[in-house]
Parts: C-alpha cells; sequence; structure tokens
C-alpha cells in the first residue's frame, strides 16, 4: 500500500466508511495499522476494524479478538472482549477462530504428518512442504503414524501413501476414523493406485483428496491446501 495517499482520497474513504461501506472501513484499519495516514494508530485502526467486524467481517473480528486475548503496547489482554470478538466470528461462519486465524496467515503454522515407507517421496514431499510454510512430521509407515496420533499431538493433515507394508494407508485410515475416533482429521492419499475399489472404499471412509503419483507440486499443494480448510 503506497504512502502517497492524498486528503482527497482519505477523505473519500472516511464518507464511505461512515456510511456504512465494509471495503472502505476495512481499508481505513489497514492504513491507520501501517502507519500511512497522518496521525494514525493502532486505536483507530481497532475502531474501524471493530465497525467491519459489526458489519459483518469475521476476519475483522477475528483479528480483534487475538489482539484482545494478546494484549498490545497500548492494549492490557481482555479475554471477555476476545470472547465477544471470537463468537461474533463464529456467527460469521468462521467455525474455528484459530483455524481461521491460520488460514489467514495470522497465526500457527499448519503441520502435516507425511506417510510414506518411501525415504525418496518423503524427502521429496518434506521439501514441498517445508517451502510452502508447513510444519512436517514424517512417519515410516501406517503403525508409526498411528502410535504418534495416539499421544495426542496436533496435526492439521495426514498425507499418505496406499501401498504399504504391514499395513496400507486405507487400512490406516479405517483406523484413525473408527478406532482412534479422528473422524475431522484430513486425510490426503498420494499414490500410485488407480483401483477402483481401493478408491471406493477410502472415500467412504472420508478421505479428502487422492494424488496421484507422479505429483504435480502446484496441483498436490492445492489440495492440500483445501483439504486443510474444508
Amino acid at each position: 500500500m503506497s504512502q502517497e495517499y492524498s486528503k482527497k482520497p482519505v477523505e473519500e474513504l472516511l464518507t464511505a466508511a461512515k456510511g456504512g461501506d465494509l471495503e472502505a472501513q476495512i481499508a481505513l484499519a489497514t492504513l491507520h495499522e501501517l502507519g500511512l495516514i497522518p496521525g494514525s494508530s493502532m486505536t483507530e485502526a481497532m475502531r474501524w476494524y471493530s465497525k467491519a467486524a459489526k458489519s459483518g467481517d469475521p476476519l475483522a473480528a477475528l483479528f480483534l479478538g487475538e489482539i484482545y486475548q494478546q494484549g498490545t503496547n497500548e492494549l492490557p489482554p481482555d479475554s471477555k472482549i476476545a470472547e465477544s470478538y471470537f463468537q461474533l466470528a463464529e456467527k460469521g461462519g468462521y467455525r474455528q477462530a484459530e483455524d481461521r486465524l491460520r488460514e489467514a496467515g495470522i497465526v500457527a503454522i499448519r503441520t502435516i504428518l507425511v506417510v510414506d515407507d518411501s525415504q525418496t517421496i518423503r524427502a521429496l514431499t518434506r521439501t514441498l512442504l517445508k517451502n510452502s510454510g508447513y510444519e512436517v512430521i514424517e512417519a515410516v509407515d501406517a503403525a508409526q503414524a498411528i502410535r504418534f496420533l495416539q499421544t495426542g499431538a496436533h496435526v492439521d493433515l495426514v498425507l499418505s501413501d496406499v501401498e504399504m507394508p504391514n499395513m496400507d494407508g486405507v487400512e490406516m485410515l479405517d483406523v484413525i476414523r473408527n478406532r482412534l475416533k479422528r473422524r475431522d482429521l484430513p486425510v490426503v492419499m498420494l499414490t500410485s493406485v488407480r483401483k477402483v475399489e481401493v478408491l471406493k472404499k477410502a472415500k467412504q471412509l472420508g478421505v479428502q483428496g487422492w494424488v496421484l503419483k507422479p505429483f504435480d507440486n502446484e496441483i498436490l499443494l492445492q489440495i492440500v491446501k483445501k483439504a486443510i480448510v474444508v
């Protein structure tokens, strides 16, 4: 955003924002937050974010919730106000505040559990995902992945091969869904298997994506992103 804002465009933004224009409210909040208006302040930015949140922008509500939860140099933490904004965000369609903040790139990095008996595939996938901003945990087979999930450690998505020794990826998915009761954990299969019966079984168990090897990097990243935020 350029600092070459003249007085007239800012005045036009103010007029539109006061009239209830959501985009203008967000623009003013951002300009104040970045210090691009004379007399800019975080307090003024929060005032406009608040108006935007109440006008129906759930991300603005989430942002304010996070600010009030953590506090700033000018503002002590206030969990009660934070919770009110998180609730406002959820009413606007954001089912979980923390997840949506992650989606917006505001907080925590997503963690992906990669399950594959091929060291080469794990290395290729790890590099791709890490370069795209994800944390990566590796498991050499289904049993190791299940043991890790049993610890209760946080994982945002499982990316797994199908053909593995002892227990294949679809059998592992069955365990995740039914024995571990992790029905909301997104699982994407990265495999060369094209058998219709295997695809049907995985679909019945709630697989979120199916990427065929050799895979295109951009397609894999798109499917991973979609699976995490759905």
